[in-house]
């Protein structure tokens, strides 16, 4: 892991499922997103249209690597999520 810490972190409920979402100032142009459990791949859909990619390997820790410019976007999604305006995918997120 790295020594960066999350500059926002919060934790909530989606469909009775716990999730903490944690932030990072990643690099000079860039943010990246953590979250617990199968937060990503829930919501991959909304995260990938404003352009966010996964990347297991993140100094971080595995989760979502976002343009700097995008931060705003990615503000505004997490804000929908959290007061139940979006919705998660029905993913089957159990190992093959």
């Amino acid at each position: 892991m790295s020594d960066k810490e999350a500059y926002w972190t919060r934790s909530f409920t989606v469909d009775d499922k716990k999730y903490e979402v944690k932030l990072y100032h990643y690099s000079a142009k860039s943010i990246a997103m953590t979250s617990s459990d199968d937060f990503g791949k829930r919501f991959s859909k909304y995260l990938k249209e404003i352009g966010g990619r996964f990347n297991p390997k993140l100094s971080v820790g595995a989760g979502w690597i976002f343009k700097l410019d995008s931060q705003s976007d990615l503000t505004e999604v997490l804000r929908k999520i959290f007061k139940g305006e979006i919705k998660p995918s029905e993913v089957d997120v159990r190992a093959p």
